[in-house]
């Protein structure tokens, strides 16, 4: 991703980021607490700072390189030529993680720029988008999957949904 660090004095700051950024929804951190590890919200948190379009989140690593010692919160940042707001800070992910996330922004500033009609078109899926989904105590995996089936074979054609799986 390209980055763009807006200055007052007309000098911006720009990198070009190859890894670490996700855009992720404020239940992610339901899903997954990392109450086990080191990893924390030091200013913020996911239902506030994750909600609203054009939001993102930085990791204390990633704050320190865009703002050196600076508070980023309330700052500017460009994505992709697209301007949001910092809106939270973290400690860096565990080193131990799957999720080696460095730069969060809000899954909403996707549908913003992507527009409603793709995501209620069912046949359009990513291989680049994860859907997690805790299980109720009373509930089993092969029945979340039967379920899930249902609802993806009534919103597509026979032959999609023969042959797609979740």
């Amino acid at each position: 991703a390209n980055v763009t660090i807006p200055d007052v004095s007309g000098n911006d700051f720009r990198f070009r980021e190859d890894e670490g950024f996700v855009l992720i929804e404020p239940s992610f951190f339901k899903v997954f607490d990392f109450k086990e590890s080191e990893f924390k919200w030091i200013s913020g948190s996911p239902e506030v700072s994750l909600k609203e379009p054009f939001s993102v989140v930085l990791t204390k690593t990633m704050a320190k390189k865009y703002f050196g010692d600076q508070d980023p919160v309330g700052r500017t940042i460009e994505l992709q030529g697209t301007s949001c707001k910092v809106t939270g800070l973290t400690t860096d992910f565990p080193n131990n993680t799957d999720f080696p996330f460095r730069v969060l922004v809000s899954y909403e500033t996707l549908r913003k720029l992507e527009g409603e009609e793709r995501f209620n078109n069912w046949g359009s899926v990513s291989d680049e988008h994860q859907t997690y989904i805790m299980l109720s105590e009373t509930s089993t995996r092969g029945e979340m999957e039967e379920k899930i089936a249902k609802v993806h074979a009534a919103h597509t054609s026979k032959e999609l949904s023969d042959n797609r799986h979740y």
